[in-house]
């Protein structure tokens, strides 16, 4: 893509006339001795170079107009890099460096973000970095910085001098497949503590992202210092996280898309609570396996496992009770006095019958929470009422129901955070 238009390149049948070099000269050596590819494009009946960034099984093509940016250009090593295809974002394998473009997902907090984290007192907010490294020796360091000369060279079209760049330091890849799924593993740990701690949303840069107006209403008690993250999540239902967290604008698919991270695990929690059941039978001192009466409560307790995993509802059941306590979606339901307040009167009751009991001490929030989870998922999903509520309408696109659906959507997003947790394992890199 055309950086400046003002200064042409020298036409290719000049190169060579001048005893010194020309820009294009010293790029086309630099390009040879390194391998590069580098051809002669035209643009408004103007030659210029065009440099063939190797990226995966593509490439990344960096056109350079002018002397002034072929100059520019040849002052950063650009021939140690390769760019990663599915994203803003390069890779050394030499220096062990992956670095990425990364994007806000709500603009007006991330000036704060710089401002208040990432700014050491007294610098200037242009100087700013911020680095966690990995306890182990040799480890990996991550650093949230400005983008470096080389990031905004070679992504001038997607990058500007206010980018900020997520680097990864003492990083042991040499092929690009593995640089890109390092990078992601990585980020989706990092922001996902970001995002959970202090309610500031990054997410690497690869294609328009929706704009956003809020942080989210909840949080875990801020950490005293950002660290390494320990902790990885799925890579499929991450995905569908941060698509979630991508859609604020758009309450009915934000809420879809945190029904789905939970129900990502469904198979998992309900296989795991019908196998306890079959064993906790199998494990009583007086079973018999060839006695007829404890052949028929196996048989009788295969049939209601065999009921659960074909129930959604009960899925969600178990999923959430597995996942979460009963105190902690307590504390979660009365940490806010709108929210509180919500769920203790007949107002929650305009979108699910199945209300949370937050004053009853008898009752399971977990069965609650699931059982409107699920409702709710269906008025969205489906054009009609379950026929069994025919007094609830569907919820649909800009209809009164979805200006209340936000206590719910931070209940699903609260619900989601809690099973991605319980699901994860340590991070080893």
């Amino acid at each position: 893509m055309a950086e400046d238009n003002s200064e042409p390149t020298k036409d290719v049948s000049k190169k060579g006339d001048s005893k010194s070099q020309s820009p294009w000269d010293k790029l086309k050596k630099k390009c040879d001795k390194a391998g590069i590819k580098l051809t002669e494009e035209n643009f408004l009946q103007t030659s210029h170079p065009a440099v063939h960034i190797p990226a995966g099984k593509g490439e990344h093509v960096k056109h350079l107009m002018t002397d002034k940016t072929i100059n520019k250009f040849l002052k950063v090593p650009f021939e140690k890099y390769i760019c990663l295809q599915d994203y803003d974002a390069i890779c050394s394998y030499g220096d062990g460096i992956i670095e990425a473009i990364i994007h806000p997902l709500f603009h007006e907090y991330s000036h704060d973000f710089v401002k208040g984290v990432m700014t050491p007192t007294g610098q200037q907010q242009s100087t700013f970095n911020l680095k966690v490294s990995s306890q182990r020796k040799d480890g990996i360091d991550i650093h949230l910085s400005k983008s470096s000369d080389v990031m905004r060279e070679l992504t001038r079209e997607f990058s500007s001098d206010s980018s900020i760049s997520l680097i990864v330091r003492n990083a042991k890849v040499n092929q690009h497949d593995d640089a890109q799924e390092l990078l992601v593993r990585l980020a989706d740990s990092f922001f996902f503590e970001l995002d959970r701690c202090f309610g500031f949303t990054f997410t690497l840069q690869r294609a328009r992202l929706l704009r956003l107006r809020r942080r989210p209403d909840f949080m875990d008690s801020p950490k005293k210092d950002i660290t390494f993250p320990e902790w990885k999540y799925d890579a499929d239902p991450m995905s569908i996280y941060w698509y979630a967290r991508s859609a604020r604008d758009l309450p009915l698919l934000q809420f879809l898309a945190y029904y789905q991270v939970i129900e990502y695990y469904f198979p998992t929690y309900a296989q795991a609570a019908a196998k306890k059941d079959i064993q906790d039978i199998h494990k009583k001192p007086t079973f018999q396996s060839d006695c007829d009466a404890d052949i028929r409560l196996i048989l009788s307790e295969l049939k209601s496992c065999a009921s659960v995993l074909s129930d959604e509802k009960k899925q969600m059941e178990v999923t959430l009770q597995e996942c979460i306590t009963h105190d902690e979606l307590l504390e979660f339901l009365s940490s806010d006095d709108d929210r509180k307040e919500y769920y203790s009167n007949q107002i929650s009751e305009t979108l699910s019958i199945d209300m949370l009991h937050i004053n009853d001490s008898k009752a399971d929030l977990r069965i609650n929470a699931a059982r409107r989870i699920y409702d709710i998922r269906c008025k969205i999903v489906h054009t009609k009422s379950d026929t069994s509520q025919p007094e609830v309408k569907s919820i649909l696109p800009f209809s009164k129901e979805v200006e209340q659906l936000h206590f719910d959507i931070d209940l699903a997003h609260y619900l989601a955070q809690k099973v991605l947790i319980k699901a994860s394992s340590r991070l080893d890199v």
